[in-house]
């Protein structure tokens, strides 16, 4: 079970041999999406389906397949009609028919009742129903709604499940190893293209996994004492490093920076260790220095974070036409999944024509998102959940005292990381709410001490 305890004593946890066999698992279904293209995502289905069958009758492994087709939804998605059908919904479907075969046949899984604390979720539930007034497109706030059941389901579903230290630390190896598969595929680009552009993941998109990847890798090499292996770690850290740095994606930077720093900090100062952190922090910032400056393109990319840019702009606009639109509809929305459609016609007429012609597709800030499709209440119910996965995840690393907390370190970093992507992008209902809320869930799990697995 997980507990304080467990996280103290978290270097020393070995991986079962059950896990393994799903390490190789993991590494197959996401390294057949280096061989699969767009006109053959059918078959990527295909093999994610096949996995899922044979671990039907294990809701765990159903998790674990769960974890490495995160990432992936962001480009393997099915139209059907207005409706977005993306490869984690499949996976998620076999996961509630594992439940329930667990649960009514076999008598073994009971989902996590909720806290007093979790009526909240209801509030936001009714909200979301309340914004179906204004909804222009009833049909996708509906789908949105059916999201939003979807992710809070989950997270009981992952509070009942995860019992193990080693089930969250899976997770993070999956997130490490797709970012490494990234990593390749981005120097691959570098090697066959040369130096001088954008370089994005074998998804065609920015490889948003990257800052994540780095912290998880980050942590295992920092508590790791087999020196081969230390070096092994140290090799793909670099490299994936420097793949954020070549995508040129100033989010991903940022992210990765303010990671870095907090649990560089964290993990020197518990260990009292200042030289050391003077050092890693001194070379990290000549290093990177030194890389920027190479590149005339990284340098004007980078530079644009002190100096503004075209995307800053355009955010900025974004969020002027959504403070207009919430000032207009401030207690239910304009509906959700309705965002687009007022976005454009709330940009200003004295708006350049970069932003009129590019701009208005979607706040880029969670705040917004959610207060323009469900009004004040959901701007409030945003900053409540942040502030909350901050707080909590603090708390846990104040409780066990700095002491060996690699799982508590890698919390507590992640839940910063994810509050500044959520202030410059749309999370939760952008494709990317799997990732956040089973973060909320393993923080949650431990904060709380539960039990979970009933039998």
């Amino acid at each position: 079970m997980i507990s304080s305890e467990n996280i103290t004593n978290y270097s020393k946890i070995k991986i079962p041999k059950d896990q393994i066999k799903l390490f190789v698992l993991q590494f197959i279904l996401i390294s057949g999406i280096v061989l699969f293209s767009d006109q053959q995502k059918y078959l990527v289905l295909f093999l994610y389906t096949i996995a899922s069958i044979l671990c039907i009758l294990n809701t765990k492994y159903m998790l674990y397949i769960f974890y490495s087709s995160i990432w992936i939804s962001f480009k393997l998605y099915f139209e059907i009609g207005s409706v977005i059908v993306r490869l984690s919904d499949i996976i998620f479907l076999f996961i509630f028919i594992s439940w329930l075969i667990n649960s009514f046949y076999k008598k073994t899984l009971i989902i996590s009742t909720p806290k007093k604390n979790d009526y909240i979720i209801i509030g936001f539930i009714l909200l979301c129903f309340l914004s179906l007034i204004t909804s222009l497109n009833r049909i996708g706030t509906i789908s949105e709604i059916i999201q939003i059941f979807q992710l809070i389901f989950l997270y009981y579903l992952v509070k009942s499940i995860v019992d193990e230290d080693t089930d969250i630390r899976y997770f993070m190896v999956a997130t490490v190893i797709f970012g490494i598969i990234d990593s390749f595929w981005v120097f691959s680009a570098v090697l066959s293209q040369g130096l001088g552009g954008r370089y994005i993941g074998i998804l065609e998109i920015i490889p948003d996994e990257l800052p994540y990847s780095i912290l998880f890798l980050y942590l295992f090499y920092l508590s790791e004492k087999n020196i081969f292996i230390k070096v092994i770690k140290l090799f793909f850290l670099l490299l994936l490093s420097l793949s954020v740095v070549l995508t040129m994606g100033r989010g991903l930077f940022i992210i990765s920076a303010i990671m870095f720093f907090s649990s560089t900090l964290i993990y020197f100062i518990s260990r009292k260790k200042y030289l050391n952190l003077i050092m890693v922090f001194i070379t990290a910032i000549i290093v990177s220095t030194l890389f920027i400056s190479s590149s005339q393109m990284a340098s004007t990319r980078y530079g644009s974070i002190v100096k503004g840019g075209e995307n800053t702009n355009m955010r900025l606009y974004n969020w002027y036409s959504s403070i207009l639109i919430i000032k207009k509809y401030p207690y239910t929305g304009v509906g959700l999944g309705n965002d687009t459609e007022y976005l454009k016609s709330y940009l200003p007429d004295s708006s350049p024509e970069i932003v009129k012609q590019f701009g208005g597709d979607t706040p880029h800030n969670e705040i917004f998102h959610f207060g323009i499709q469900t009004g004040v209440l959901g701007m409030v119910f945003v900053i409540f959940f942040y502030s909350s996965l901050i707080r909590r995840s603090f708390k846990i690393l104040i409780q066990n005292q700095l002491r060996s907390q690699t799982l508590a370190n890698a919390l507590f970093s992640l839940s910063l990381g994810i509050f500044i992507w959520s202030l410059g992008n749309d999370v939760i209902l952008a494709g990317k709410g799997s990732f956040v809320i089973l973060i909320t869930a393993f923080i949650d799990k431990i904060y709380n001490n539960e039990k979970g697995i009933i039998s």
